[in-house]
């Protein structure tokens, strides 16, 4: 009888302590992290808050963009770590995108009429596909500064073909997206 009752014990302790075990892995939960990126040849990283990024273009009244005026310049950096300039040491940037009538401007969507320039940190236009002035490397860390605008569109046109058309604009939300190419020297 003792036995029986030692035994009976003994069940109920495992039997609780299986039930307890399987109450706390019924409570857990389970993710996933997943893990990108890339190993390059280049002499230097680009940070991953400039490789991918967003700029928040003011709200441009359309006046400023009539017969081809310009918006104020807005500022973007791409920032290059570790740098090891033994080797190159001097990087261009070229960027790409859907081009607008207006040559070597980027084509908005969601607008009409004017088109988004890319330039150096001073204004001065870097057109799509064309390589930026030259940018000498620091060994470590390095920012590439840059600026955008907004342009209204223009045409030649009239009996002479010489005369600059101003492009109607069509306001409303746009949005544009332009790739870069680092080029090391």
């Amino acid at each position: 009888m003792k036995l029986s009752k030692i035994t009976a014990a003994v069940a109920a302790i495992v039997l609780g302590a299986a039930s307890a075990a399987s109450m706390a892995a019924g409570s857990s939960a389970k993710g996933e992290i997943r893990f990108t990126g890339e190993i390059n040849e280049s002499p230097c990283t680009i940070t991953s808050d400039t490789q991918f990024q967003t700029l928040a273009m003011d709200s441009i009244s359309s006046s400023v963009l009539k017969n081809g005026g310009k918006s104020a310049l807005k500022k973007f950096v791409i920032k290059l770590q570790g740098c090891d300039n033994s080797a190159l040491k001097a990087v261009t940037a070229t960027f790409t995108g859907a081009e607008s009538s207006n040559d070597g401007l980027l084509k908005l969507g969601g607008v009409e009429g004017a088109s988004l320039a890319i330039a150096d940190d001073g204004g001065s236009l870097i057109k799509l596909g064309a390589a930026s002035s030259v940018f000498n490397l620091s060994a470590g860390d390095n920012n590439l500064r840059f600026s955008a605008y907004l342009q209204g569109d223009t045409a030649l046109g009239g009996e002479s073909g010489t005369e600059v058309i101003a492009a109607d604009i069509v306001g409303g939300t746009f949005d544009a997206t332009a790739g870069f190419t680092l080029a090391y020297q």
